[in-house]
């Protein structure tokens, strides 16, 4: 699922995702969806920019890091706004989340931190 969310956004925005990888989770694809969508009706009306190209997509300390070229203030004040999202919304399933410590700081749901900190159980054969 992952990757065709992956290749949507490629297919969907090829002149900001051509030939980056973008590591986040299933849950933050609407943010970027959303962020490449203002992004592109941004440069439509401001011909003289130049074109905006992801860098690097990923997350970080819990929050999403879009680095790229191009833009401006507007584009940057766009993904400032994305970024701060990331931190209220659940990385695996894109529900409302929040920041959870860890061995790796995730922004997550409720249920899916249970899911992530629940101890695996094993079967005993008998």
């Amino acid at each position: 699922m992952k990757q065709k969310l992956e290749n949507d956004l490629r297919e969907g925005y090829p002149e900001i995702f051509q030939n980056v990888k973008i590591e986040v989770g299933l849950g933050w694809f609407t943010i970027l969806d959303e962020l490449a969508r203002r992004i592109r009706f941004r440069q439509k009306f401001k011909n003289e920019l130049q074109q905006i190209k992801a860098t690097q997509v990923k997350e970080k300390f819990g929050g999403l890091r879009f680095y790229f070229t191009g833009g401006d203030d507007y584009i940057q004040g766009l993904v400032d706004m994305a970024e701060a999202m990331s931190y209220k919304t659940c990385e695996d399933c894109g529900w409302p989340g929040k920041t959870r410590n860890g061995n790796w700081i995730r922004t997550l749901c409720d249920g899916c931190d249970r899911r992530r900190t629940m101890p695996l159980t094993v079967k005993e054969e008998t």
